[in-house]
């Protein structure tokens, strides 16, 4: 297993990104500065969190509070002054009929929340008892499925920051 170090970085860092969508990330551009400023790290600092073997027991969970609280993510994303919608290819490895179809930047990041939170109130509860169980979800989820949408939300926010850099030069 990688250094404590390593995993207390990825911590830190989830922590900051759960944070901030729970709190608040201001309106248009600074939104999106604000959150690619949160993203970006907790995505890098994913690329060097162990997988450890699967220790085969499940998270403790409020799995209906989880609900609510991402759908509240989720319905307050919109709201901030920017464009939510935009489009993804969903396996852009196949090269013979990729398949487009729309995302929101709300959707990738309230699933991006939904599968580091109850990773850290597992590990607020229990530490020693959860922490490996949790550096499982949180590396497996980075690789097969919130990577994925740290991927898509920052490819649309660096389009959109772009016109919005393109506007002000006007």
């Amino acid at each position: 297993m990688k250094s404590p170090d390593v995993n207390d970085a990825f911590e830190q860092r989830a922590r900051i990104f759960c944070g901030v969508l729970e709190s608040g990330f201001g309106t248009g551009k600074e939104a999106l500065r604000t959150i690619r400023g949160v993203l970006l790290p907790l995505y890098t600092a994913a690329l060097d969190l162990p997988l450890p073997r699967d220790p085969g027991d499940d998270l403790p969970e409020d799995r209906e509070r989880t609900r609510q609280k991402r759908r509240g993510i989720k319905q307050r994303l919109p709201k901030a002054g920017f464009q939510d919608p935009f489009w993804v290819v969903f396996y852009p490895l196949n090269l013979e009929q990729p398949e487009p179809v729309i995302s929101t930047l709300s959707d990738c990041l309230a699933n991006i929340w939904r599968d580091l939170k109850p990773g850290l109130e597992a590990l607020d509860t229990d530490r020693e008892k959860h922490l490996h169980r949790v550096l499982w979800e949180w590396r497996f989820g980075f690789l097969s499925h919130w990577g994925r949408h740290a991927i898509d939300a920052l490819r649309a926010i660096h389009f959109q920051l772009e016109d919005f850099e393109q506007e002000d030069a006007r």
